[in-house]
């Protein structure tokens, strides 16, 4: 059921993930409680400020030394570093506006920090982090982490019986990236999974469109 008291959290399991959502009434005294705990490496929260810094809403996100706001608006993506530097941005984002590639409100094109960071330790974290709270799941998280590599929280009985090679779920490059393989033609060389449909069909691929697939018995 929903959740009543300031006190309660929940926290759902998916099978054996390196990443995990909170449900919780108080994202931001949570988001900053939690990264805290051992194996948490960043903590990341919806926030609606009413002084006007951003519009709609942002995301902010804590590490153990630092935090940072993202925002959004039509002309792409800001990061902004309060204390530290959460997503480790500081001199990609220096080097872009050095190419005059952010623009005098600090906001980077999406396409430009995509490429700038997909090599990156958290490969296009902030086009995912802002995702994860804007669209991407029906039941938006409250809170949502993002554990080390060596880390994981779901359940016990799988844990205990398949041996763990690597997870998903992160935002370190080995939860992040795959490949995909055709002999239809050329990929580019990077992608997102959003956009993975559009660029098989545009080498022939025949992938229907979701609502053309026939359901199942």
């Amino acid at each position: 059921g929903p959740l009543r008291h300031p006190d309660e959290v929940a926290v759902p399991e998916f099978g054996v993930v390196n990443c995990a959502v909170i449900y919780t009434l108080q994202p931001e005294r949570v988001a900053g409680d939690v990264i805290a705990l051992e194996g948490v490496e960043l903590a990341s929260f919806k926030h609606r400020p009413t002084d006007g810094t951003a519009a709609g809403h942002e995301v902010v996100v804590f590490s153990r030394t630092g935090r940072a706001r993202i925002d959004r608006n039509a002309a792409g993506f800001r990061y902004r570093a309060e204390v530290g530097d959460p997503l480790k941005l500081a001199c990609i984002v220096d080097e872009l506006a050095e190419r005059g590639q952010v623009d005098q409100d600090g906001f980077i094109r999406d396409e430009v920090l995509f490429e700038a960071t997909i090599d990156h330790v958290f490969p296009d974290a902030v086009y995912r982090l802002w995702r994860a709270f804007d669209g991407l799941v029906i039941h938006e998280p409250d809170v949502m982490l993002s554990l080390g590599d060596e880390y994981a929280v779901g359940s016990d009985f799988i844990a205990e019986r398949l041996p763990m090679q690597s997870l998903h779920g992160n935002l370190r490059p080995l939860s992040s990236l795959a490949f995909a393989m055709s002999m239809a033609g050329e990929l580019p060389e990077s992608l997102r999974m959003i956009d993975l449909r559009a660029a098989l069909q545009e080498i022939g691929v025949p992938i229907p469109a979701p609502s053309q697939v026939e359901p199942g018995p």
